[in-house]
């Protein structure tokens, strides 16, 4: 503990919207991915494929442990106190927490977005060959990204144990405040592009008003989340050293936990139609549910329409066509006229044979 440090100093503590934050989202967390399996189970006999749903589980997952740890840094790593209050055991904790913080927050940002462009090729596949590119295009990038900002971290410092004990010979490629600053921009990036994909779609797609409507309240929260990532990068370069690292990053760890929260909760958004149909069935809501384009989706996730649904969308989609019938077509009928004894044969415009 230094001397030149006041008593107010070294007691100062920021770590409360913090931890109400982290607690606000884990509860939203829980109670949208209860939303999403109740949805599937409505959903059930649609068959659809599972895989955005197992995405969605996945980031739901990883934003738990993601806050878990947060916690644990405000509570045994000293997050929210000035480094100067803490002892080398808490201050090395802090330096572990931090690195799997970093290695757990592209996972959670990026799963979500996996999942959700799942969705996207689901529905907007069928509507051309570019949307396919461009959804897989970025898909890949996105995967991409992850497995880089996942290895980053570890082979950052030499040897690794430096990136928690600071005084330990070796070096680091980057300093933790600019992979903390710019690891994180390649996500807001893709996000934008996730969000844009659908735009041009949402004009072409036979929906109705109200089914455009929630497709663009779902992406108003995308593009909070965007906000969120843009916020984040802000606080960090409002930071201009680390040497006080477990009071600094209170504030963007803030915004780390709303970023990965929002993209979750807009992930599901998109799959409650089942149970908003069942919720409001009967009403002018279901109805207008019952209009989604879901039916003509396929690709990825896409679910398959049994072959009784498929003659009966034909028979409605197809116009009747009435069909001529030549002489040639006509069958000769037997039949017996009042004479028993006297069988003629007549053609159906009756004319006698």
């Amino acid at each position: 503990m230094a001397p030149n440090h006041t008593p107010e100093y070294l007691r100062e503590n920021i770590s409360g919207p913090l931890f109400t934050t982290c607690i606000i989202f884990l509860g939203l967390e829980t109670v949208f991915i209860l939303l999403l399996w109740t949805s599937r189970y409505y959903a059930a006999k649609e068959r659809r494929n599972s895989v955005m749903e197992i995405f969605m589980t996945l980031t739901y997952i990883t934003c738990c442990g993601k806050i878990a740890v947060v916690i644990l840094l405000i509570t045994h790593g000293g997050t929210g106190r000035h480094t100067a209050s803490l002892t080398p055991p808490e201050l090395r904790t802090a330096l572990k927490l931090s690195l799997a913080n970093s290695i757990l927050c592209p996972v959670t940002t990026s799963l979500s977005k996996l999942g959700v462009l799942i969705f996207l090729h689901r529905i907007l596949a069928h509507l051309g060959r570019w949307y396919r590119i461009v959804i897989r295009t970025t898909f890949v990038v996105v995967v991409l990204v992850l497995l880089v900002q996942i290895l980053i971290p570890f082979v950052n410092c030499r040897p690794f144990r430096k990136t928690w004990e600071p005084r330990t010979p070796g070096t680091c490629a980057m300093k933790s405040l600019s992979l903390w600053r710019y690891a994180g921009n390649p996500n807001a990036i893709t996000t934008l592009i996730v969000v844009a994909i659908p735009v041009p779609a949402l004009a072409r797609m036979k929906v109705s008003r109200g089914v455009k409507c929630g497709m663009a309240i779902v992406f108003a929260v995308c593009l909070a989340g965007i906000m969120a990532a843009f916020m984040r990068v802000y606080t960090f370069l409002q930071v201009e050293n680390f040497d006080d690292i477990t009071y600094e990053n209170a504030k963007p760890m803030f915004w780390i936990i709303a970023e990965s929260g929002i993209y979750l909760i807009a992930g599901i958004m998109l799959t409650l139609r089942p149970l908003v149909a069942k919720v409001f069935k009967g009403t002018a809501l279901e109805r207008i549910l019952a209009t989604s384009t879901m039916r003509n989706s396929r690709g990825w996730g896409g679910r398959k329409l049994s072959l009784k649904r498929y003659r009966t969308q034909r028979q409605i989609q197809a116009p009747a066509v009435k069909k001529e019938r030549s002489v040639s077509d006509v069958k000769m009928v037997k039949v017996t006229i009042e004479r028993p004894d006297f069988p003629r044969a007549y053609r159906p415009d009756g004319q006698w044979i």
